[in-house]
């Protein structure tokens, strides 16, 4: 099933989001082979994207190929830097989740 995918992916070389999405898949599945193929093309098409790296270090993490994964953090860490997370909230207002949790402000 993965190399039909890697098929119908080649056939779209550009489009970044499926590279994404494939590396993604190859995590979560532990396909690390393919999901060299998938890190290969989307830091040759997409460099400066953070993401492309933190999810490539996650793929070979999963795996326990740590040398791996502390290669692509340190190259991400030399040549692109990861946005700071952040949050936001508006004050008065009431967000409920599925989980069930409950945020606001009065």
């Amino acid at each position: 099933m993965a190399e039909k995918a890697l098929e119908v992916f080649r056939l779209r070389p550009c489009y970044v989001s499926i590279w994404r999405i494939l590396l993604g898949a190859c995590k979560l599945h532990g396909n690390v082979v393919l999901a060299e193929i998938a890190k290969n093309k989307l830091l040759k098409l997409d460099p400066c994207n953070s993401g492309n790296y933190v999810l490539s270090s996650s793929s070979y993490a999963g795996v326990e190929r740590w040398d791996d994964a502390k290669k692509m953090r340190e190259q991400m860490e030399g040549d692109v830097k990861k946005p700071s997370g952040w949050s936001s909230m508006e004050p008065n207002t009431v967000t409920s989740s599925n989980s069930g949790m409950v945020v606001g402000a009065s």
